[in-house]
């Protein structure tokens, strides 16, 4: 049962991560998008 959590929890921090990259990524095209207009 822990062990099984603890990779539920690997899994959501994984995911949390990607997540955060996409975003940070979109953010930084943004503003380069507004620096050239």
């Amino acid at each position: 049962m822990k062990e099984e959590k603890l990779c539920l929890t690997k899994k959501i921090h994984k995911e949390a991560q990607e997540h955060l990259q996409t975003v940070r990524k979109r953010v930084l095209s943004n503003m380069n998008n507004k620096k050239h207009s």
